[in-house]
């Protein structure tokens, strides 16, 4: 009995991980690489904007009064 039971279990156990999700049920493989992208783009663009105001190059120097 229980080498069935072992047996059930391997068979179970292999069959969930072969099976696995596959492409995904809700997004394409193509719709989630797009929307890494475009997390990638707008953690860039933040970074740029974090970079420009830890330089003060977002806006006019006060140190004068020219611009």
């Amino acid at each position: 009995m229980k080498r069935w039971l072992w047996l059930l279990w391997l068979i179970i156990g292999s069959m969930v991980l072969s099976v696995g999700c596959g492409d995904g049920v809700a997004y394409t493989r193509r719709e989630r690489e797009q929307r890494w992208r475009q997390y990638f783009q707008d953690d860039m663009e933040q970074l740029n904007d974090d970079f420009d105001l830890f330089m003060l190059n977002d806006r006019p120097s006060r140190l004068s009064r020219w611009k």
